[in-house]
């Protein structure tokens, strides 16, 4: 994975490795935080953008990552997803 600062005109805020005294993770400056799925547990912004959703199947586990990512929007959700990734997404809503 290719280490980057900046998308866009927007610097990067990410999860330096550390943590503080409390326990709460310690985050570099930045103006949009980056961060896992299973990092973001927990929280919610206004606008999450889930990146690189690529399965074959839609199985436990992909259904609990897709789940924890898109209930952290609280105003709006993108997904990026491969083309493999939809169609079984719709797949399944149209089996639904």
């Amino acid at each position: 994975m290719q280490d980057f600062d900046r998308l866009g005109p927007h610097s990067l805020r990410r999860f330096t490795g550390a943590y503080d005294g409390e326990g709460r993770p310690v985050v570099t400056e930045g103006e949009v935080l980056i961060d896992s799925v299973y990092r973001f547990k927990g929280r919610c912004a206004p606008y999450v953008v889930l990146t690189e959703v690529d399965f074959e199947a839609l199985g436990e586990i992909e259904t609990r990552k897709l789940f924890v990512g898109a209930t952290r929007a609280t105003m709006k959700l993108i997904v990026v997803a491969s083309e493999r990734a939809m169609g079984v997404l719709i797949g399944r809503l149209d089996g639904a």
